[in-house]
């Protein structure tokens, strides 16, 4: 009997069709309440590129958001919405970040769906923030105590604007992306 000179016509053709494709980084998205988070939208649609994303937003930040652009948005019951966000995402990124969330962050407050999911990140993962602060409020002391904080949690912090404008939704995939490779490779 002459042997099949196709090693592969051994294997049942359904596994022979059947690739294994890489799973998507899952980055979870948040948003406070203030006027750079009219850039939200315009954030996950960059996201989306190269990434599976759910977000979970403040109350504060809908008025600014095309909520219709933005996948199920969650802002109700943090409780229960706040373990799945925990244990699905690889990485955490919130942007805009407002002046008072960075003050409840640093000070372990928890009041909403976003805090909720802050306070319970795990540390071993990455976590990003894009704050939309201006000028004389970034460079405050007290919010450099919040800064020094932030650090101190192992919180990567993209830089505002000279002018306080949160990063553009562009760079600031790019440096998630770029900083994480070896994550998702």
């Amino acid at each position: 009997m002459m042997s099949d000179p196709n090693p592969e016509s051994n294997i049942p053709q359904s596994s022979q069709r059947c690739a294994v494709r890489p799973r998507r980084p899952r980055i979870l998205l948040g948003s406070c309440g203030c006027t750079d988070a009219a850039k939200f939208a315009l954030l996950c649609h960059i996201f989306r590129r190269w990434a599976s994303i759910e977000v979970v937003m403040t109350r504060t930040s809908i008025p600014f958001i095309e909520v219709s652009q933005t996948p199920r948005p969650v802002y109700f019951n943090p409780r229960k919405t706040a373990s799945h966000h925990l244990e699905w995402a690889d990485v955490f990124v919130i942007a805009p970040l407002s002046a008072n969330t960075l003050a409840k962050i640093a000070q372990g407050i928890c009041d909403n769906s976003l805090t909720e999911v802050v306070r319970g990140w795990d540390p071993n993962k990455p976590f990003y923030v894009a704050p939309a602060i201006d000028s004389v409020t970034w460079n405050n002391p007290l919010t450099r105590q919040y800064r020094k904080r932030c650090d101190e949690l192992g919180i990567n912090i993209i830089d505002p604007s000279p002018r306080g404008e949160m990063a553009d939704p562009t760079e600031i995939s790019y440096i998630v992306k770029i900083s994480n490779e070896e994550i998702w490779d």
